[in-house]
């Protein structure tokens, strides 16, 4: 419960509904290089990274993986997995032993039928953090097009 209270996914949660929430995440293990999720399948969970560093990668034209970020402890992935099969834009891999928490569709879907309350506050913070990569992302697209110099014609 500590460890989950230090996730900003779960930051907000009372005593009572981290209790609740221990119950039910997975705990998983990965050994150096490991293929936590891969680009391309679907997805059915999230993590939160407990210890251990996680390469978030996205392959390339070339078919080479390009290094996005990386993830320390207590930092989450994978989030709209939980609210939804996906197929992985990106892929994420171990960097060293990690040991992560994971929280899946079937998990959040059985607290939502008995406990929607709980339900509802890790859904909101889950919207949240969707709109706040959602922001950058396109902040970083739109931002990378304005420094760009336009073409001159050269024959001016």
């Amino acid at each position: 419960m500590t460890f989950l209270k230090q996730a900003y996914l779960f930051e907000d949660l009372m005593h009572g509904d981290l209790a609740r929430l221990a119950r039910i995440v997975h705990e998983r293990s990965y050994h150096d290089g490991e293929y936590i999720t891969e680009e391309g399948k679907p997805g059915a969970a999230l993590f939160v990274l407990r210890s251990g560093l996680v390469e978030i990668t996205r392959r390339i034209r070339s078919g080479k993986e390009a290094p996005l970020a990386t993830l320390e402890p207590p930092a989450s992935f994978d989030e709209l997995a939980a609210v939804g099969e996906v197929v992985r834009w990106n892929s994420a891999r171990a960097r060293g032993p990690v040991h992560l928490v994971a929280l899946g569709y079937s998990d959040l879907d059985a607290l939502s039928g008995n406990f929607p309350a709980l339900a509802n506050k890790i859904l909101k913070k889950l919207a949240q953090i969707t709109a706040a990569r959602l922001q950058m992302l396109v902040e970083s697209q739109y931002f990378g097009m304005q420094d760009q110099e336009p073409e001159r014609d050269s024959q001016a």
